[in-house]
């Protein structure tokens, strides 16, 4: 059986066969024949398997990094929301007793005053609430 190289390239091998090319005989087993001229079949499969698990490390390091950002992202956002409760509740404080000051300098009547300061107490007690919710305030023991 005379066959060229090209014929010889584009014939699928068996586990083995006997080509004859240029009038010499020559067995040629699957095994032997490299893939692309390069690997061989086991080479392939561990260059892909080597770059599959690559992937997968990858992969999982992202998203376990991005898990990470988030509980960051979330730990800041408390933070500057527990700041901004703090500076309300100093501001709250600091709103009543300007009211007070007025109310004894006779710039407000007692009843504008009574009012205001219970709007101001009761945001008081509002960010207070929260505050204690989020950890950031002990609990007042009951007597």
């Amino acid at each position: 059986m005379k066959t060229s190289l090209l014929a010889l390239a584009a014939l699928p091998l068996s586990s083995a066969q006997d080509l004859t090319v240029n009038g010499t005989s020559v067995i040629v087993r699957q095994e032997d024949t490299p893939i692309l001229g390069i690997f061989n079949r086991e080479m392939l499969i561990l260059i892909i398997l080597i770059i599959l698990a690559g992937y997968i490390l990858t992969r999982v390091w992202s998203m376990m990094r991005a898990k990470q950002r988030e509980k960051e992202e979330a730990g800041l956002a408390e933070e500057m929301k527990v700041t901004q409760l703090k500076r309300e509740r100093e501001k709250m404080k600091l709103l009543m007793e300007e009211a007070k000051k007025s109310y004894y300098k006779r710039e407000l009547s007692e009843e504008g005053a009574k009012e205001l300061l219970f709007d101001y107490k009761q945001r008081l007690m509002e960010v207070e609430a929260e505050l204690k919710k989020l950890g950031e305030l002990p609990a007042v023991p009951k007597q």
